[in-house]
């Protein structure tokens, strides 16, 4: 039995409900539509919550980082280059990378062995590193030996007491240079080498360059 006029809720207005009127836990997921939670509703996320497999990320979009690894290329060389006679400067070996942005800075190893011989009581080892951009003038990244005035980029001077017939030496070289290209087109970075007119040769191998990309 009823008693008084039994009240007709029917459809709520638009508008009308608040969070005061929603239970709680009555919103479940089901109720969620796929893709409605927008970027905007989420203001952070727990690292627990990242599992599976992670898209690639452009480095350009990560922040908050003091550097960030670019890119890295790396190559070897075991023919190397001789060279007999007194000229300009000569390429050993060289790398090629293109940068991802203007303002990358570049960390750069060069490594490899050096071998020279002439008739006397001195030899010197002649070498340079540097880089080209898109084929232009080359710019050398290690600084020039100031104790010789014509700056030969002299990494070696020798001389013998005694005076040999046939002086020679072998020796292992190294250079790690920071440089600051400004510039997106490719970078070729290089190992030279040269020669004086008193040497029989010199023999440069065993190259191998390592550059590294990275954010300011």
């Amino acid at each position: 039995m009823a008693f008084g006029d039994v009240l007709s809720v029917g459809t709520p207005t638009d508008g009308s409900v608040n969070t005061s009127q929603l239970a709680n836990s009555a919103v479940t997921t089901a109720k969620i539509a796929s893709s409605a939670v927008t970027d905007a509703k989420i203001a952070g996320m727990s690292s627990s919550k990242l599992t599976g497999a992670l898209p690639a990320l452009d480095g350009s979009a990560l922040t908050g980082l003091s550097a960030v690894v670019r890119q890295v290329v790396h190559s070897s060389d075991t023919d190397g280059l001789t060279q007999t006679t007194s000229s300009s400067w000569s390429t050993v070996f060289s790398v090629n990378i293109t940068p991802t942005a203007s303002d990358s800075r570049f960390i750069t190893w060069f490594t490899g062995n050096v071998r020279s011989q002439r008739s006397g009581d001195q030899l010197l080892s002649l070498l340079r590193v540097g880089r080209t951009i898109s084929g232009g003038s080359f710019v050398q990244l290690d600084s020039s030996d100031s104790g010789y005035a014509d700056n030969q980029s002299v990494r070696q001077h020798i001389r013998y007491i005694n005076s040999p017939a046939a002086a020679a030496m072998v020796s292992d070289f190294a250079f790690m240079e920071l440089d600051t290209p400004s510039t997106t087109n490719q970078i070729t970075y290089e190992i030279q080498h040269n020669m004086q007119s008193s040497q029989a040769f010199q023999q440069t191998g065993g190259s191998s360059i390592i550059i590294m990309e990275i954010a300011p």
